[in-house]
């Protein structure tokens, strides 16, 4: 029997920072706003509902300019 396999390639176009703090997400975007000097603000949470009636819920920061978009996002729910 004849197998058929399907070959993907991704081309991704980002940069990925990743930064240890026990900083409150609030207080990093602020500090990452005075220093960087970019403009991040708080969006609305990142809302992931699985079955069973479980949900997650992650903080979620972004600056849009022209040409980038930086979100900071917390690694841990919200909760």
């Amino acid at each position: 029997m004849a197998k058929n396999r399907l070959k993907v390639s991704y081309d991704f176009d980002f940069h990925l920072v990743a930064l240890s703090t026990s900083l409150k997400a609030y207080k990093l975007a602020w500090m990452l706003n005075r220093d960087l000097q970019i403009n991040l603000s708080k969006a609305d949470n990142i809302s992931i509902d699985f079955s069973r009636g479980k949900s997650l819920s992650i903080s979620n920061y972004i600056s849009k300019t022209e040409y980038q978009t930086v979100r900071l996002l917390r690694n841990r729910s919200e909760d």
